[in-house]
Order: structure tokens, then C-alpha cells, then sequence
């Protein structure tokens, strides 16, 4: 977290921001609740008009939000790959040259490339996305409980699926990118090697050999790549049928509730969207 430490005044504003695009994000569906139980009132018309003026407001609000603190985050994350860059670039000219002469340019600068992106991944994710999605899913939970705590409950009892799906396919993930990572790393140490030899290459015709090589290198680790998508879109399509199962759950126990003239339609509308909300960001 060093890293982002000269940031600090950028992030505390992204997050500021992002505490209130979470709050209109969760105002919006009491707002719908309000429309829909005012189909069934006398005033029916200037209370409608008041509720779309005050989702048209939060809508554009909302967005200016989102664009300011996407502004933000790019200077963030550009300047902590700057700062990354000096780093490792400083701490490669100080290691002994026995290191770099076993790993190869090409080695070190693909290492480089996926460990400096992959860090500011998580550190994107981790600042800008998994925080923004626990603290929605706190202000969902608490709307919720306040309107019917029986869909709460039956909201929450699918929360923790996601995080679950996600935690099992973790380790797998690890180890794909493990591997990845070394296999790219030979590949283009060995590209570079023949690149900075071509003449000895050509001298003894061994272009077509070494092209065969690089493209059967490439492509194994494609194959690692749609292997692991394959397990990744399996994993995520999981976590969606989960919160597809707590709406559905929401909206058939609602009706019920409905029936029995214990909710109104506009409680069961903004139970079933929030009841999305409150499982989807487990998966972060």
C-alpha cells in the first residue's frame, strides 16, 4: 500500500465519491417502491412526476459521479505504475549481473510487464471496486431489513454463494497464472536470444525451426489461457444463477406476502432489485 501512499488525497476523494454514488444507488430503487405504491393512490399524477424528476436528477448525478471518480482513478493508477517503474527499474540496475544474465531480457522485462499490471490490478480493485461493492452491499442490507426483514433474511441466506464460488476457484486461478507467468517468461527470453543471434539463425537456416518453436510455445500457453477461462466462465455463471435464485426467491415469497396483504407492490419491487445487490458483490 506504500505505493499509493503520495495518492492519498485522489483516493480519499474517489472514495467520498464513491460513498455517494452508493447511496443514490441505493435510494433509487426506494424511489421506484414510491412510484409503484402510488399507482394506487388519488394523487396519483403529481406525485409520479415529482418521483421520475427526482430519478432523472439522481441519474445524471450518478454518472457525473462515476466519470469524476474514473478520472481520478486513472491518475492514480498511471501514477502508481510510474512509481512501480522507478522501482523495478532501479532495483535491476543494483542486482548482480549474474541474475540477470540467468534470466535473459527477455525473461526479466515479461516479468516485469505482468507483475507491475498485475499489481496495480489488485490494487485497483482492491481500493476502487471491492470496497465501492461491501459498502453497497451494506446500505442494500440495511434498506432491506427495514422494509420486511423476512426477505432480508431469505436475500442474505444467497449472499455469502458467490464469495464461495470465488474462494474455490481461487487456488486454481494461482496456479494458472503461476504458470502462465514462467511459460511467457521462457518464451520470450528464448524469442530474444534468437532475435539478438539472427545472423547465427540464418547462418545455419534455422528460421522455419525457430518460428515452429515460438508458435508451439505461443500456442501451449493458450491453451492454459482457454482452459482457465473455461473454468473461470463456469465459476461465474454459478454466481450469477445465484443471484438470479435470490431474486426469484425475493419475488416469489414477496408475492406471497402480497397475497396476503402483508407488503405492497413497491416493498416487492425494491426487494427484488436490491436482492441482486446484496449477492453480486460477494464475487469481488
Amino acid at each position: 500500500m506504500k505505493f499509493a501512499a503520495p495518492f492519498r488525497g485522489p483516493i480519499v476523494m474517489i472514495t467520498l465519491l464513491t460513498v455517494v454514488v452508493a447511496a443514490m444507488n441505493a435510494a433509487e430503487p426506494l424511489i421506484m417502491k414510491e412510484i409503484f405504491d402510488e399507482f394506487g393512490s388519488a394523487r396519483r399524477a403529481p406525485a409520479l412526476m415529482k418521483m421520475v424528476v427526482v430519478l432523472a436528477t439522481l441519474a445524471v448525478l450518478r454518472e457525473v459521479g462515476n466519470s469524476v471518480s474514473n478520472w481520478l482513478t486513472w491518475r492514480v493508477r498511471l501514477g502508481i505504475h510510474l512509481i512501480l517503474l522507478e522501482g523495478t527499474v532501479g532495483k535491476l540496475h543494483r542486482m548482480p549481473l549474474r541474475i540477470q544474465r540467468s534470466e535473459g531480457v527477455g525473461a526479466i522485462t515479461t516479468k516485469l510487464d505482468r507483475s507491475i499490471q498485475g499489481l496495480i490490478g489488485t490494487l485497483t480493485q482492491l481500493l476502487f471496486s471491492t470496497f465501492p461493492a461491501v459498502l453497497y452491499l451494506a446500505m442494500a442490507i440495511a434498506v432491506v431489513v427495514r422494509m420486511d426483514w423476512r426477505l432480508a433474511i431469505i436475500v442474505l441466506l444467497f449472499t455469502p454463494l458467490p464469495a464461495i464460488a470465488a474462494a474455490l476457484a481461487t487456488p486454481e486461478q494461482i496456479r494458472r497464472e503461476t504458470t502462465l507467468m514462467e511459460r511467457w517468461a521462457r518464451i520470450y527470453s528464448r524469442f530474444n536470444e534468437v532475435l539478438s543471434g539472427i545472423v547465427t539463425v540464418r547462418s545455419f537456416a534455422m528460421e522455419d525451426a525457430e518460428q515452429r518453436r515460438f508458435l508451439q510455445d505461443v500456442a501451449a500457453a493458450n491453451d492454459v489461457v482457454v482452459r482457465g477461462v473455461r473454468l473461470d466462465s463456469g465459476f461465474s455463471a454459478a454466481s450469477n444463477l445465484v443471484v438470479a435464485a435470490a431474486r426469484i426467491a425475493a419475488v416469489y415469497a414477496g408475492g406471497m406476502f402480497i397475497v396476503r396483504g402483508e407488503i405492497t407492490v413497491g416493498t416487492l419491487v425494491r426487494c427484488s432489485a436490491t436482492s441482486a445487490v446484496c449477492s453480486a458483490p460477494c464475487r469481488a
